[in-house]
C-alpha cells in the first residue's frame, strides 16, 4: 500500500497555548493484493499475466488454466489431482512411433489392471492394433527391424495362383496356400504333388 499526504493543518487549543493538533489525510494510490494459484498439486509456481490474475506454470505434462487436464498425447492414465506422496505425472501413449494422437479409453484402462488406457489414433505406416503395436491386414513384419521402424511392415506377397487369397499371417508372412501348395508365398508343390496348369489345382498328387 502506498500513501501520499493531502493536507496539514494545526490549531491551538485556547485552553492550552502549548499544545497543537495535527491532522493528516492520506489517500490508497496502490494497492496490490496478491492471491494464491490453485494447480492442483501440478506446479510450483505461478506468473502474473496481463489481466492482472496468475497462470500456473503446469508441470507433470499437464495444461490448463488450474493444471486439470494431461496434454495430448500424454493420456496413458486419467488425470488426477498431485500430492506429495505422488505427483501422479500424466503418462505418454504409447505408439511405438507410428502415431502422436491418442486418447483416453477408460475400458482399456480398467482392463489392464489400471497400467494402460492409451489408445492411438490413425496408426501410420501400415501398422494397427489400440497401440500401432502389430502390421495391418495384407502386411507383415519385417522381423529384421524394430517394430518402432517406418518400414517394420512389409506387404503381403501371395503367389496369386498358389495362394487363396491375397492376406498373410501378419507376423510371419506366411500366405494361405491351396491343396498341394506350400512355401512362404504359396509357390511350390510340396512333396508327393506335381505342378500342372490349373489356377484351380496348381498342384495335384501323383
Amino acid at each position: 500500500v502506498t500513501s501520499s499526504s493531502l493536507s496539514t493543518s494545526s490549531s491551538s487549543s485556547p485552553s492550552s497555548s502549548s499544545s497543537s493538533t495535527f491532522t493528516r489525510r492520506l489517500s490508497l494510490s496502490d494497492v496490490v493484493i496478491l492471491a494464491r494459484c490453485m494447480c492442483n498439486g501440478h506446479a510450483s509456481a505461478c506468473l502474473p499475466n496481463s489481466s492482472s490474475s496468475s497462470i500456473c506454470q503446469c508441470e507433470h505434462n499437464t495444461m490448463g488454466d488450474e493444471c486439470n487436464a494431461c496434454k495430448p498425447f500424454y493420456q496413458d492414465r486419467p488425470w488426477r489431482r498431485g500430492d506429495l506422496e505422488d505427483s501422479h505425472e500424466c503418462q505418454v501413449c504409447s505408439c511405438h512411433s507410428h502415431s502422436h494422437r491418442c486418447r483416453f479409453n477408460a475400458d482399456l484402462y480398467r482392463i489392464s489392471g489400471l497400467k494402460s488406457g492409451s489408445l492411438c489414433i490413425g496408426c501410420k505406416h501400415n501398422t494397427a492394433g489400440k497401440h500401432c503395436h502389430h502390421c495391418k491386414i495384407g502386411y507383415h513384419r519385417n522381423q529384421k527391424l524394430k517394430i518402432e521402424s517406418a518400414f517394420a511392415c512389409i506387404k503381403c506377397d501371395c503367389h496369386v495362383i498358389g495362394s487363396r487369397d491375397p492376406i498373410c499371417d501378419h507376423v510371419t508372412g506366411q500366405c494361405t496356400c491351396k491343396t498341394g501348395v506350400g512355401g512362404l508365398r504359396c509357390d511350390v508343390c510340396l512333396e508327393g504333388y506335381v505342378q500342372t496348369k490349373s489356377p484351380v489345382n496348381p498342384c495335384l498328387s501323383w
